[in-house]
């Protein structure tokens, strides 16, 4: 059996980019959690754009968002369609391309959630220890925060206390 090193590599190489993009992505949705809601954004606009703080975190969030994921799937495909790549490698890309499939359909209905309670914009961050909802609104009381946890766990099957909810004006 002639083991073929160049697409083993090339795969290994791929899966390790695809760690260090969920990776950055996990990250990066912590800072924005943690980060001050009163201070300008670090992001810069793209040449020609214009934004304000209100309105731009949200579709800026969600665009950053579809893009990694775009170029995950994409690879995870390429992983998946290639004659070269050996069975387990396939079988990893296939696992983690229905990971990532269902986790875009858990954040599809916690969004649609948001939306149906009335929410102007929300989106949600799903991470292995829970997950973060960061809504368009003023800060609200415990009782409906924990109405919103509730509903929220209900979707993602998780427990209400592994659900962060960060109120963005």
């Amino acid at each position: 059996m002639i083991i073929k090193l160049r697409p083993i590599m090339i795969g290994a190489a791929i899966v390790c980019a695809l760690g260090a993009g969920i990776w950055q992505m996990g990250s990066w949705s912590t800072q924005v959690a943690e980060r001050e809601l009163e201070t300008e954004p670090s992001v810069i606009p793209a040449a020609g754009t214009s934004w304000s703080q209100e309105e731009s975190f949200f579709p800026y969030y969600r665009l950053q968002r579809e893009k990694v994921r775009s170029q995950q799937l994409e690879i995870l495909k390429e992983i998946i369609n290639n004659p070269n790549t050996d069975e387990k490698s396939k079988q990893s890309a296939f696992t983690k391309l229905l990971a990532i499939t269902n986790v875009m359909e858990m954040e599809l209905k916690v969004e649609g959630l948001l939306k149906a309670r009335g929410f102007q914009e929300g989106v949600v961050i799903i991470q292995e220890e829970g997950a973060s909802v960061v809504i368009s609104a003023q800060a609200f009381d415990e009782e409906k925060e924990a109405r919103l946890k509730e509903g929220v766990a209900g979707v993602l099957k998780i427990n209400s206390t592994q659900i962060d909810i960060t109120n963005r004006q």
